[in-house]
């Protein structure tokens, strides 16, 4: 009888053992799968896998218990949540159970007792129910791909070697995948079309496989898996990929990669040689949507050493609304060096996730009002599967930020002075003097200079001429274009005026500042 799955969401990793310890947990059919730490992961952990039942704190390290127990309820509200907290005064307890929790007891009360009733009320609850019957083996497989910690013990335990003969022998594992399979399963793809698309590719890796002997599918989600087949020849092997992906893109309208493993031998391999071809399924990030990885003509990836970015990372922090387009070289940049040295893709993100976490923490009002809008743009980051596609994202979320801090500074001013920025902002290419303000905002010259100054703490026409120069320093970088043309691009037609604007702000005239880069 399969077991039910338990999720412990606990800021204090030690708990597990202390949960996992205080009783029998196979006694009662149930087992601990998974534990995490924070409300976000724990969410998209349950979104994928459904656990039967949650045992939450009301602390956690991001988010909190009561947050959670409403969003989870809202995925499934049959769902058991019990609530195990330090905190046991009556308005959390009366708010847990208002959201929908089934239990609440305080962790330095708690006794294997409790535990033991809880689980025997379970199941006298559950006694009527019709059980699930998804592979043990297959279900342990999709955890392993999540990153949660699995004892091979209970690999090695989930194995049938009479239901899969072919690991008593040598054999080669052939993992595929959805590519953008999370951005897919949350805005494109319906329940019933999760249902076609796991028909579709059994078929199409049925008859792709077909005339292979003791071929193995097993499934770890509708859309991924492995195929386990005795050793063969690579040649084959490319050939056969290469129309696998072709069909299954051509029968469900999506594009799959795939990794290749080197031969293993026996169950004992098994667990090992399952998580080496995940890992060498992340080249797809330099090898793009629909590829082929073969893992004997692959190296690791290398480490990031943080020292190499230091100056370009110190440049990224600097964001601002008026240089997006040198924030988008310098991204860049940093991209060809990952893609030089192949850096593990891994890192790559949690780099990215580290600079805009540096950003935000630089800002705290933006952190504190857009917090929501934060939270999912590190959701959609971690789910980047490309260079490609992070370059795109990075992109995206760079113009976001600076659109949010031009706003909170925005928010500073009056009306007025927010409208004199923008037409600044969207003027700088032209020569832009006090009258067209004047006459934008339909007030007096004399009027817009006091307002500006009272509110920003700039005079006026400084601030005009230093915005103009910044934008020159952009220009600059290219050294095809000609600093005549950098001058008319930021609304000089004079060009000994601007060098003169130029040496004032800088100290440097524009042609020995353009030597020195």
């Amino acid at each position: 009888m399969k077991k039910k799955s338990v999720l412990i969401i606990d800021k204090q990793k030690n708990m597990l053992n202390i949960y996992k310890n205080m009783i029998n947990w196979d006694d009662y059919g149930y087992e601990v799968l998974a534990i995490i730490d924070n409300e976000k992961a724990a969410i998209s952990s349950y979104g994928e896998y459904l656990y039967d039942l949650i045992i939450t704190d009301t602390d956690l390290k991001e988010g909190n218990g009561l947050s959670l127990i409403s969003r989870i309820k809202k995925i499934q509200q049959n769902v058991r949540i019990v609530v195990i907290s330090q905190d046991i005064d009556y308005e959390t307890v009366r708010m847990a159970m208002k959201l929908g929790a089934y239990d609440y007891f305080a962790k330095s009360k708690l006794r294997y007792s409790d535990f033991i009733t809880l689980l025997n009320e379970l199941n006298a609850m559950d006694k009527n129910e019709p059980s699930n019957d998804e592979d043990e083996l297959q279900r342990l497989m999709g955890l392993i791909r999540d990153k949660q910690k699995i004892d091979e013990n209970r690999i090695l335990k989930a194995i049938d070697i009479e239901k899969y003969p072919l690991l008593s022998q040598p054999y080669q594992m052939v993992l595929f995948r959805l590519d953008h399979v999370w951005n897919l399963f949350h805005t494109v793809i319906s329940k019933e079309d999760k249902e076609f698309l796991h028909d579709e590719v059994r078929y199409e890796l049925e008859k792709t496989f077909k005339d292979i002997p003791y071929r193995t599918l097993l499934f770890s989600k509708k859309h991924s898996g492995i195929v386990l087949i005795p050793p063969t020849d690579i040649e084959i092997l490319k050939n056969k990929a290469k129309t696998l992906l072709h069909n299954l893109e051509s029968g469900t309208g999506y594009t799959f990669s795939l990794t290749i493993s080197t031969p293993v031998h026996g169950i004992d391999a098994f667990y090992q040689q399952y998580q080496k071809t995940l890992h060498y399924h992340n080249w797809k990030f330099y090898d793009g949507d629909n590829s082929v990885c073969l893992m004997q003509d692959k190296d690791d990836f290398n480490n990031l050493i943080q020292s190499d970015l230091s100056l370009l990372t110190s440049q990224l922090l600097k964001i601002n609304i008026r240089e997006l387009s040198k924030t988008a070289l310098i991204k860049e940049e940093i991209l060809a060096y990952f893609n030089l040295h192949k850096i593990n893709p891994e890192q790559v993100i949690t780099y990215f996730n580290d600079v805009l976490l540096m950003i935000f923490n630089q800002h705290y009002n933006i952190q504190k009002l857009r917090s929501g809008d934060i939270d999912m743009m590190f959701l959609v980051l971690s789910k980047v599967e490309t260079l490609t596609e992070l370059s795109q994202y990075m992109d995206q979320c760079f113009n976001q930020v600076a659109h949010w801090l031009f706003e909170d500074n925005s928010n500073k001013y009056k009306k007025n002075v927010n409208k004199i920025l923008l037409y600044i902002e969207a003027n700088l290419d032209k020569k832009i003097t006090l009258e067209m303000i004047a006459n934008e905002l339909n007030l007096s010259e004399i009027h817009i200079s006091r307002m500006f100054k009272t509110e920003t703490g700039f005079n006026l026409i400084n601030y005009i001429n230093e915005h103009k120069m910044e934008r020159a320093l952009e220009l600059m970088a290219n050294k095809r274009v000609k600093i005549k043309e950098i001058a008319l691009n930021v609304g000089f037609d004079n060009q000994l005026y601007f060098n003169k604007v130029f040496k004032k702000i800088y100290k440097v005239s524009p042609s020995i500042y353009r030597k020195g880069l």
